[in-house]
């Protein structure tokens, strides 16, 4: 069991070490980054790309996060919050 907890430990400060101005929270939500890149996919194309997606969504002159037919509320922060751990 410690050791499990040890290799545990070790990969969320690894994964911290990785991504440092992302806060464990954050990361959490990664796979809803994902997911709403697909969903963007089905609707625009199989053409967007991810730098197209990722700049409509966290530019800071974007006027997506507006658009009513999305939630954004649960997609990752990368706004240099702190870690959790």
């Amino acid at each position: 069991m410690k050791q499990v907890l040890a290799i545990g430990l070790a990969l969320l400060l690894f994964g911290g070490s990785l991504v440092p101005s992302m806060s464990a929270e954050q990361v959490i939500r990664l796979p809803e980054l994902v997911t709403h890149f697909h969903e963007h996919q089905r609707e625009e194309g199989q053409n967007l790309s991810v730098w197209s997606f990722l700049m409509e969504h966290y530019r800071s002159d974007s006027k997506h996060h507006k658009a009513p037919k999305h939630s954004h509320s649960r997609l990752p922060s990368f706004d240099g919050g702190h870690s959790s751990y």
